[in-house]
Parts: C-alpha cells; sequence; structure tokens
C-alpha cells in the first residue's frame, strides 16, 4: 500500500524535522546534567571537561559526516529508502544511547545518531522539493524547520521535569551540587545513583523513539520521488509534481561549481545567513542579558524564548508561498543583522576578570576564592593545605600567563553550547583547562537603567523572530529549489555538511572572541548579515510558484536580478492545479 500527497509530504518533513530537533540538539540540554554523574565524569571537586565536551559534541561530527554523504546515498538507493535508511541508523543509535551504561557507548551512539540525523536533513526537504507541487513547496520544506524548533522546546519541556527539583542547582559547582544533591533550598538530598540517571536517561531519551521510528515506517509507504525515477526511464504512478520528468544528466561536482556557480554562491550566502549571523552565540549568551535586565527566573525566561522561537517558524510557514522568498528573507535578514547591532550598542561591555593559570594536571572545576576561610588547625594536627585562592596564585606563577591556546578554551567551553541556556544561566559557573588561564568570575553584571534592559530584551525577541522568519526556516526551502535536478540532492548534501561546518566554527570561535571583546563581539555577527543582505536583495531571484528546472535556467541567465522588473520566468504548469490533495 502507498499513500501520496501533499499531507504525505507534510509528515515527511515534519518527522525529519522532529528527529533533528529532539534527538540531534534537544537531548543535549538536560543530559549535560545527569551524563556525568552516571559515568563518572565528576570525581569529589574535579569536572573532566575533556570527557564532557567529546560525549556532548561528537553528534554534531557525526551529522556533518551524515549530511554529507546523504546526497551519494539518496542517489544510489533512491529517496525513499534513502529516508529509511536514516531513519534506521537515527533509531539504533537513539535506542543503543537510551541504554549505554559506560561512556564509550555513550559517545559511540551519539555518533551513529548524528550520522542518521544528518542523513535526514539532506534526504527529506530534497524529497520533499522534488515531489511538491510548486504552490506548496515552499511551505513544506518551511515545515521542517517548525519541527526543528517544535523539537527543541519538546526536549526542553520534557528536559525540564526530568531534571527534578536539582534542576535550580547554581553556582561554581552546579553541576557537582546536581550530582550530590542539595537544590535551590539548600536542603540535602540523597546522593546521585546510577540507577536514577538510567531512570531520567530513560524518561527523556524514549521518548524521541517515535520519531525515527514513524520516519522509517513512513518511508516505507510513501512514493518514490518522480525525478529520481525519470532518471532511470522509471515513473511512478502516485505523481505530484508537474515538473519535467525526462531523463536528466548526472551532473558532477565540478558542475555545481562551474554551470551551476550562481546557485552554489547562494547556496554558501544561505549557510552564512543561517549560521554566521551568529544564532548559536545569542542563544549561548541569552541568559546573560536576561541577567542584566533584572530577571530572577532564568530557566523560565529560556523556557520561554525557546517557545517564541517556535511560534515565530508558524510566520514563515503561513507567508512564504504566499509573500515570497525575497519578500520574507531579504528584510529578515537585514532585522536581525540591525539587532545583534542593537544588542551590542545597548549592552554594556563586561569588566575584565583578572587571569590565574594552573599547573598541567586533569581537567578541574575551579573554586572560587570566595569560600570561608578554613578552620585553625591544633598545633598537633598536620598541616593543611593553603586556601584555594593561595594556592591558584601560587600555581599562576609557576605559568605565565597567556599560556592557553583559543582551541583549548573552545573545548572547554563545547560542553555550555551543547547543554544550552541552563548550563549558563549564572555567571560565576566556570571550566577549567589544563594550562589555562581562567578568569575570576564578576558577578553579574547589570545594565545601566531601565531603558537599556528593556532594548537589550526587545532586540533580543526580534533577533529571534527575524531569524526563523528569514534565514531559519528559508535555507531548507532555497538550498532545495535553486538547483538542478541532475545536481540537486549532490549539492544539498554538500550545504548541509558545510551549514553543520559553519556551526562548529562558531562554537570554536565564539568563546575566544568573547573573552577578548566582550559583549562588543556581537559586532562581529552582525557585519556577515549586512553583507548577506546586500548579495541577496541583487542576485537571489524570486522562486515562488516556479518549477525546480525553471529555476535552474533563471540562475544561469545573469547574476544581478535587481532593478530588472521584468526578470519573472513564465508561470509555472504547477500554478494551473491549486487544489492538489
Amino acid at each position: 500500500m502507498q499513500i501520496g500527497g501533499v499531507p504525505a509530504l507534510a509528515a515527511v518533513n515534519s518527522l525529519g524535522g522532529l528527529v533533528y530537533g529532539y534527538i540531534i540538539v534537544g537531548i543535549s540540554t538536560t543530559v549535560g546534567y545527569f551524563w556525568p554523574c552516571w559515568y563518572n565524569i565528576y570525581h569529589g571537586t574535579t569536572l573532566n571537561t575533556w570527557e564532557i565536551a567529546i560525549v556532548s559534541s561528537v553528534v554534531n561530527i557525526g551529522a556533518g559526516c551524515g549530511a554529507m554523504g546523504g546526497g551519494p546515498v539518496i542517489n544510489f538507493l533512491g529517496r525513499k529508502k534513502g529516508i529509511m535508511l536514516a531513519a534506521l541508523i537515527c533509531l539504533l543509535g537513539h535506542v543503543g544511547s537510551c541504554f549505554s551504561v559506560v561512556y564509550g557507548m555513550q559517545v559511540f551512539f551519539r555518533i551513529i545518531v548524528g550520522v542518521g540525523g544528518g542523513m535526514s536533513t539532506a534526504a527529506c526537504p530534497a524529497y520533499v522539493a522534488e515531489m511538491a507541487p510548486d504552490n506548496y513547496r515552499g511551505t513544506l520544506n518551511s515545515l521542517f524547520q517548525v519541527c526543528i524548533t517544535i523539537g527543541i522546546f519538546l526536549a526542553n519541556f520534557v528536559g525540564y521535569f526530568v531534571a527534578g527539583p536539582r534542576r535550580n542547582v547554581h553556582g561554581a559547582h552546579s553541576a557537582i551540587d546536581y550530582c550530590e544533591g542539595g537544590g535551590t533550598s539548600g536542603t540535602p538530598m540523597e546522593s546521585y545513583t546510577s540507577g536514577h540517571s538510567l531512570g531520567q536517561n530513560l524518561a527523556l531519551l524514549l521518548p524521541g523513539v517515535i520519531f525515527p521510528l514513524g520516519l522509517a515506517i513512513l518511508a516505507m509507504v510513501v512514493p518514490e520521488s518522480n525525478k529520481w525515477l525519470a532518471e532511470r526511464g522509471e515513473r511512478d504512478p502516485l505523481k505530484l509534481t508537474g515538473g519535467d520528468e525526462a531523463p536528466a544528466a548526472k551532473g558532477s561536482i565540478a558542475d555545481l561549481f562551474t554551470i551551476h556557480r550562481k546557485a552554489a554562491v547562494i547556496g554558501i550566502v544561505m549557510c552564512c545567513a543561517l549560521q554566521l549571523t551568529g544564532i548559536n552565540a545569542v542563544m549561548f549568551y541569552a541568559t546573560a542579558f536576561f541577567t542584566g535586565a533584572g530577571i530572577k527566573q532564568l530557566l523560565l525566561a529560556s523556557m520561554l524564548l525557546m517557545l517564541w522561537n517556535c511560534v515565530t517558524t508558524f510566520i514563515s510557514l503561513f507567508l512564504v508561498d504566499r509573500a515570497g522568498r525575497r519578500l520574507l528573507l531579504i528584510p529578515s535578514v537585514l532585522v536581525l543583522s540591525l539587532s545583534i547591532i542593537g544588542l551590542d550598542i545597548v549592552t554594556l561591555t563586561e569588566p575584565k576578570r583578572a587571569a590565574f593559570n594552573f599547573v598541567p594536571g586533569p581537567p578541574a572545576m575551579v573554586i572560587p576564592p570566595t569560600m570561608p576561610t578554613a578552620p585553625v588547625p591544633s598545633p598537633s594536627a598536620p598541616p593543611m593545605p593553603p586556601p584555594v585562592s593561595m594556592k591558584i596564585a601560587t600555581q599562576s606563577l609557576e605559568n605565565p600567563v597567556g599560556s592557553q591556546t583559543d582551541l583549548e578554551e573552545a573545548l572547554s567551553t563545547l560542553v555550555k553550547f551543547a547543554q544550552g541556556p541552563e548550563a549558563v544561566k549564572e555567571l560565576g559557573s566556570f571550566i577549567a583547562v589544563p594550562g589555562a588561564p581562567m578568569e575570576i568570575p564578576a558577578p553579574p553584571k547589570r545594565v545601566a537603567n531601565g531603558a537599556q534592559s528593556a532594548f537589550s530584551i526587545i532586540f533580543l525577541v526580534l533577533y529571534i523572530a527575524a531569524f526563523e522568519i528569514g534565514p531559519g526556516c528559508l535555507f531548507w526551502v532555497i538550498v532545495n529549489e535553486i538547483f538542478d535536478p541532475s545536481i540537486a540532492s549532490t549539492a544539498g548534501g554538500i550545504f548541509n555538511a558545510l551549514m553543520w561546518v559553519m556551526t562548529l566554527f562558531i562554537t570554536l570561535t565564539f568563546p575566544p572572541l568573547k573573552s577578548g571583546m566582550g559583549s562588543n563581539v556581537f559586532l562581529l555577527y552582525g557585519i556577515p548579515g549586512i553583507l548577506c543582505t546586500l548579495f541577496l536583495f541583487f542576485c537571489l531571484p524570486e522562486t515562488k510558484g516556479k518549477d525546480i528546472s525553471q529555476i535552474s535556467e533563471d540562475l544561469q541567465s545573469r547574476w544581478i536580478v535587481w532593478p530588472d522588473r521584468g526578470y519573472t520566468a513564465k508561470k509555472s504548469i504547477n500554478d494551473e492545479s491549486e487544489n492538489l490533495p
């Protein structure tokens, strides 16, 4: 039995987006608390930040590899079999992650999860773009991003309750306090047990099993892509697209940067608009904006921000096939660029902090030198170790300040990116790396007045809305409709992988930039946005309602599409069928 029609295509992208949002991104926001407990990543007051960074970030590495390999896989197996394979790989890895009782198993299965999730980001939008009627294609591919944000919110919503009363521990020892006991009330709790951690792991991860399982089942019953079948001289009886099904010659990667070079440049610019405009940095720093505005319920504020992130995607979903791509994308990129520059202006630069070094040794969670002084020992007692502050000061003389590399600082901070806003909800918790110059955290700095506080929140809300209305949703639409069918699947895999590479680039470069520039680092993310706005304004043609082959021909005809108002292709034959099932 096969099912077809627009609802089937909507289901493919919905489940693909939920796999990405819940399993790839959302899971990491809560497991960063109890995985260190379960896998004994901490011992006493020592927290192994290298191991935390690895288990938190390997899913992104796997996803990049999966996205790169997704194009060749779906070219060889077909679109529906490629989707099924991606879903089964993700399902296998996710089930393994649920029951991974040792650290090495968890790392291995998170890589597998990433590979399957990365393949799905290449396969699902490509399949939908090829099969969707032209007048529904934008809406259906925007649905992928909508469901990514829904998945992220669902994972955080479940994680809020799974974390239990200890979710609100804060301060320099937040991760350790979570494992050993204690909470916002300060009442000691029982020691954290492996059985408790297994229960939390299953409670958070098991609900996510339904998404790859549902996607695999759905892939069995949807029709194969007509464009893929046409390349082999075949045709599926359940036809959805009105595009040309004549067999097309296979394109190569060399063709991508020669014949289709304008489409390739647009793909690169879309990746820049999606990642280099600083979405990961802003989400990482959001709780600092809340703190500066005097908001005390930081976890609740972060949850509401995630909900706003989800809600705003529906604006793009509703308008993309009505208003068109250009009208949504270009103003949105401009607004998000101006918003992040506005954040830079209204947020006062943080004060410089004193730096200290540590002698080589295992990574440790640093204890700030603000602890109560130790009791004076009796004359018969053995000599006590020096206070923490004295020990740090002594060690700093052995290693000159500045010996830390940017990579070490970036790796130590990777875990915070992976864990989400709750991991950085308080300033004053920080992680040390061997030989790393660490800074004594200053108290949270509030902005100078109520007006600045209000503007910082306004700019933050505007930035999130503009990102989701524009590049957040439209990346999946435009990248999957600007390439000729002969090269589309290969190009989709390449630019999905490039998107993951840029994600890692921002993750690795933000910590050293933030350390050197303070909040002024956000100015750097406004500049790519302004440049992307100018390029898209002059070079991106409107693709609403056009057949994919026709879009490819348009792109090859000229570079500059504005102000030539006559640059409009013939009406697609699919515009004749407005009410397809």
